[in-house]
């Protein structure tokens, strides 16, 4: 069981957990707009968003110069020149599987590229916006292909799904500022909790989750058919929830951050049930 632990918190550092999250995360909207997202457009999207998550990773502990606080950022340290190395061949394998993609989810995604580019060199002067930045940027990159590939126009409950969607991961990553507070203020990182306050942002999840139920509830009742996509997303919150709530136990060796990547996995067991 420990050698399991140790072998998912080195999937952890390294964001594949995240990658397989906004893999199966495409996937599900695919499911719920009723469209096929090809083996080159998955590869593709977990590709980039590795890249994008690496990058961001090793630029973080560039900038820290000492030692860092967290684990993840540490590992980015002691091996920088090998990540930095994988990341410049997995762009060069991503540029190629890019090229066989369809090309509605190639306009699209080429598109986002920028945005991601420009969020990339100016997050460190976003501080308390950086979550809401990075929650539309991953929302938008696993909607995309769905979305590009749709004839149809959004649907209200099409459009609850992704506003529900984008909630949960806004407080997927306000978590983790809450709980990355202190690390974050001793390698001068800016977050919305190191910005605003651990009780603002206590107050602000409280409210998102408020929210995201109430959404939820209305959609389970009265829009949908398919209840197994609504209790995916509310099985989602009531992890992050948990977390939340129950936060002592989840401080320990970033078990807050294990289980909360893990959430977007949430998604898989639905289509397989």
């Amino acid at each position: 069981m420990k050698k399991l632990g140790k072998f998912y918190q080195f999937v952890n550092v390294l964001s594949l957990d995240v990658v397989a999250g906004a893999i199966v995360s495409a996937l599900f909207f695919a499911r719920i707009f009723a469209v096929q997202i090809l083996s080159w457009g998955a590869g593709a999207l977990g590709l980039t968003v590795w890249i994008i998550y690496t990058t961001d990773h090793l630029v973080d502990a560039k900038r820290v110069g000492a030692a860092a606080s967290s684990r993840r950022h540490r590992f980015h340290q002691d091996h920088f020149t090998v990540l930095a190395v994988v990341v410049l061949f997995a762009v060069l394998v991503d540029g190629v599987l890019i090229s066989f993609i369809r090309k509605p989810i190639l306009h699209s995604g080429l598109a986002l590229a920028g945005v991601v580019i420009i969020y990339l060199l100016l997050q460190r002067n976003l501080k308390y916006v950086k979550e809401f930045c990075g929650a539309l940027l991953y929302s938008v990159g696993v909607l995309l292909p769905a979305w590009s590939l749709s004839p149809d126009t959004l649907s209200l409950s099409q459009g609850m799904f992704v506003a529900e969607f984008c909630i949960t991961v806004l407080c997927n990553l306000l978590l983790f500022s809450l709980f990355d507070h202190d690390q974050d203020l001793r390698d001068h990182h800016h977050s919305f909790a190191t910005v605003m306050g651990k009780g603002s942002t206590r107050f602000l999840l409280s409210a998102l989750f408020i929210l995201n139920g109430v959404l939820m509830l209305l959609q389970f009742i009265w829009l949908v058919n398919d209840k197994g996509t609504v209790l995916a997303i509310l099985m989602m919150n009531l992890l992050l929830l948990t977390i939340f709530i129950f936060h002592k136990p989840f401080e320990t060796g970033d078990r807050y951050r294990l289980v909360g990547d893990a959430v977007f996995l949430v998604p898989l067991f639905f289509f397989v049930l």
